[in-house]
This record gives structure tokens, sequence and C-alpha cells, in this order.
């Protein structure tokens, strides 16, 4: 029922609706995880982190949160509880690429490049196949990466214009109704 609410739109509606799940069921760990997913797609981040904690302190070895929480710490700027988090999870299972990626990028961020290049290597030998267009994403040694970034701050730029211009409609249609 969350998750129904979240895709129609209703994020608030999903998270009161687990929340009210937890006042039934403290122990569910899945439904921390599924609130914390919910904050997360918010921008609720530190709040997401909160949910995914309470899911890794009812049962451990659970390995989505321990990735769900690392990508938040990214978000928050953590690197190493990051990388923590995908140690931890590449205890359990080291033959993720993914999250030696993930790991190779909050590395990356936190300065010590080597490491983070010898991760991405890690990952991409891991890889049966080609790696997914989000491994280039998320590898900030590669053009497809710095491009990506450029194309989100051009973007950010034409919304911001498209915000002016309806600001500036907004008044023009209210002069022409006052006439």
């Amino acid at each position: 029922m969350g998750g129904a609410l979240y895709h129609t739109g209703d994020s608030q509606g999903a998270i009161e609706y687990y929340t009210k799940a937890l006042e039934v069921n403290p122990n569910s760990y899945y439904t921390f995880y599924k609130r914390g997913q919910t904050k997360y797609y918010e921008k609720r981040v530190a709040e997401a982190v909160d949910d995914y904690s309470k899911a890794l302190t009812i049962k451990r070895d659970f390995l989505e949160s321990l990735y769900a929480r690392g990508l938040a710490y990214i978000d928050l700027g953590e690197q190493q509880k990051a990388i923590d988090d995908f140690l931890l999870y590449l205890l359990a299972d080291p033959g993720n690429y993914k999250v030696w990626y993930l790991k190779g990028f909050a590395l990356y961020k936190k300065g010590e490049k080597d490491a983070a290049l010898k991760d991405f290597n890690r990952a991409k030998s891991l890889s049966r196949t080609q790696l997914p267009n989000y491994a280039d994403d998320i590898n900030p040694f590669s053009v497809h990466y710095k491009e990506k970034i450029a194309a989100k701050e051009k973007n950010k730029e034409k919304q911001k214009d498209f915000k002016k211009e309806e600001k500036v409609k907004g008044k023009s249609d209210e002069r022409s109704k006052s006439f």
C-alpha cells in the first residue's frame, strides 16, 4: 500500500502509511527500509539514514539497507561512513560490482583517487557483461560522467529561466485582467 501511494505521487501518504505500520509492528526492518526509501526520494536524506539504521538494528545483515544508507551518506557528504557501509556489504557479497563502483565513488569524493581507481577496476573486472550506463554516470574518470554533470547544470539553468518566464507571464496576465 505504501508503495502504491508513493507511485501515485502521494509520498507523504506513503510515509504516514509506513509509520502506522511500524506502530503495529515496530520490528519490521523492511518497513523501516521502505519508509527510508520514500524519505530518500523526497530529499529527506538524513531522515532516510535514520530509518535505514533502524532497519539494520533489527536485521544487521539486511544488504539493501546497507546499500541505501551508503548512497545516502554519499549524498550527505559523509564519504567515510559510506565506505564503511559498502565494506560491510562487500563482506557478505564480495562479487557485487555495483557496490565496488559506489565504494570507489565515495573514495574519489574523499580525495583518495588511487584507491578509487582500484575499486573502479575491480568493479569492471567483476562485471560479466558490459557495465550499464549508470557505471559511467558515477565513474568520475569517464567523459560520460563529466558530460552528465554539465547537462544537469544546463538543465538547472533552463529550469530557472522557465520559472522566471512563468513569473513574468503571471504578472502580465494579472495586469491584463485588471484592464
